[in-house]
């Protein structure tokens, strides 16, 4: 939605109701022109909000934190690997402070305050959220990814192709979370030497030892060794020493998000790819072995239309497989018979941008901005027979037992450009960090200035039990 309709239009239920007209006007069309085939979903499958069992889930405050710092401006288009134009994509705390990458090329305290160059990746206090104008490292292009390895390194990705001038790395690199220089015993370099793009790296997971890295790249290089990889690389979390012996070979466009199980016995890849290791059933998305990369099979993605395809956001829990993306939905595995077992799809708009799971409940980031959710449903635009309309503003949550839906969970954040968040973390403390083009945190005069990010705490409304 423009700024121009949230400027006239007169608060949130009106503009509620606005947003279901067009989808119902979208939902009509789509309908009369028979663009869409809907499948019917059996009586045993459909979930009924209010039959939700086990313990109270808390979930998180609807009501965000003013920060005295955001994130403004959007840098250098050089060579930028995607044309997304959001602030933040990636959020990440080690010990008390919490790191931001993205496009941004400045940090600004306040409505008018004080503005700091810190382009692409800058680091601010966990719990007063003061930037910290001490850390400054210098990168030439955009950060989306960043993890944390388990001896407090920082883990940065994204299409840059260097940091602080250091040689050797483009894309993926690791940071002192102190003082912001590269560490010279870890080198995980990457390439992209017949294309004319730069190479990136979207999604970073560590897992048991093992730093997994995706984007679209072709060759790996660990200090003095460069090896053909294809999108993907499994490197060692202590050095950045390629995996040689895992090698999926992921073809045509580029991986945007991957996860470890938790037992560390496979890889789920998605994104933009047309096949990995030319097997069938794996565009978009797949699963590989963790120790030979070969394909694991069972797992089918079906389209919720014709338009549909890439997937943006991953998340294995071990017994049970999410994954998010266009158009406009969130799924559920069983990751034993690999059969889809929940769906929700997210009328007018919303591909799934990122997935983060606490507390026995899943928040969905998507550009979902005072929309409609379908739970039970698997089609788009016209949701599933038998499916049930929920409200939705930017992040959806669901109870993780049975995917059921949190009608209470509708935060007060809102978006400068409609891009939605494309970043979630959670920190200690029990406070979702949620970063992506955030704009402001409330829907009525006077609005509460955000840039970036911002995050959502713990109070005292919980999952209904």
């Amino acid at each position: 939605m423009s700024r121009q309709h949230q400027a006239i239009m007169p608060g949130r239920k009106a503009r509620r109701s606005f947003m279901r007209a067009l989808a119902l006007v979208a939902i009509l069309s789509a309908t009369a022109l028979s663009l869409v085939t809907s499948s019917p979903v059996g009586a045993a499958d459909q979930f009924i909000p209010e039959q939700i069992v086990g313990d109270p889930n808390p979930v998180v405050s609807n009501d965000a934190d003013s920060l005295p710092w955001g994130v403004v401006g959007l840098g250098n288009w050089t060579h930028v690997s995607t044309n997304l134009r959001v602030p933040v994509f990636a959020i990440e705390i080690i010990g008390d402070r919490v790191f931001v990458g993205g496009m941004f090329n400045q940090a600004q305290r306040g409505s008018g305050g004080t503005l700091e160059s810190q382009p692409f990746l800058a680091a601010f206090d966990l719990a007063t959220g003061e930037f910290i104008d001490t850390w400054r490292p210098q990168l030439n292009a955009s950060v989306y990814a960043l993890a944390a390895t388990s001896d407090g390194k920082l883990l940065v990705g994204g299409d840059f192709t260097n940091v602080n001038g250091e040689p050797f790395t483009a894309a993926l690199a690791a940071l002192d979370p102190m003082t912001g220089q590269v560490d010279p015993t870890w080198r995980s370099h990457l390439e992209r030497p017949w294309s004319t793009n730069e190479p990136v790296v979207r999604s970073i997971e560590v897992r048991n030892g093992w730093v997994y890295a995706a984007g679209n790249f072709s060759h790996q290089q660990s200090f003095a060794s460069r090896t053909r990889v294809y999108k993907a690389v499994k490197v060692a979390e202590s050095n950045g020493i390629l995996d040689t012996s895992w090698l999926p070979q992921v073809t045509g466009a580029g991986v945007w998000a991957l996860d470890v199980s938790p037992d560390a016995s496979r890889t789920t890849l998605g994104g933009y790819h047309t096949a990995i290791n030319g097997q069938p059933n794996t565009q978009w998305i797949g699963v590989v072995d963790d120790v030979t990369g070969a394909t694991i099979p069972g797992l089918v993605y079906t389209k919720t239309h014709p338009s549909s395809g890439h997937v943006q956001a991953i998340a294995d829990t071990g017994s049970k497989l999410y994954y998010s993306g266009s158009q406009h939905y969130i799924f559920q595995h069983d990751t034993t018979t690999w059969e889809r077992e929940e769906g929700t799809t997210y009328v007018f708009g919303g591909d799934g941008q990122a997935i983060e799971i606490a507390d026995g409940v899943i928040y969905n980031a998507c550009h979902c901005a005072l929309q409609t959710a379908y739970t039970d449903s698997y089609t788009w635009p016209d949701p599933s027979p038998g499916s049930t309309a929920h409200d939705v503003n930017g992040i959806s949550a669901h109870v993780q037992s049975n995917f059921g839906y949190v009608d209470a969970f509708q935060p007060a954040v809102y978006y400068e450009n409609g891009d939605g968040a494309w970043a979630l973390e959670f920190d200690a403390r029990g406070c979702l960090w949620v970063g992506g083009d955030v704009y402001r945190l409330n829907d009525d005069l006077p609005y509460r200035w955000a840039r970036g990010f911002t995050r959502l705490c713990q109070d005292d409304h919980e999952a209904p039990s």
